[in-house]
């Protein structure tokens, strides 16, 4: 999650086992029903486009490992487009 120059602020600030509780309670590797709920409720998120955004539930859970967002205008470098 952290690379080795985030390691070495870390390190310098004696950070890193906050960082390291933050990554252990917020990491995960599936998108649980809570998630799923929440991230379906909400009326937007944040992705750095320059569209206005959906209306609640334009986001959706594929399944236990994939987010689907449509492609608005303002996403023209498709950093953010699935392939």
């Amino acid at each position: 999650m952290y690379h080795q120059h985030s390691r070495a602020l870390q390190d310098r600030f004696d950070t890193r086992r906050l960082a390291d509780r933050l990554a252990e309670r917020l990491s995960r590797t599936e998108i649980s029903y809570e998630d799923r709920a929440f991230i379906e409720s909400r009326a937007m998120f944040f992705l750095a486009t320059a569209d206005a955004g959906g209306r609640p539930g334009f986001e959706r859970v594929v399944d236990l490992c994939t987010l689907a967002f449509p492609s608005y205008d303002g996403n023209g470098k498709m950093r953010s487009v699935p392939i």
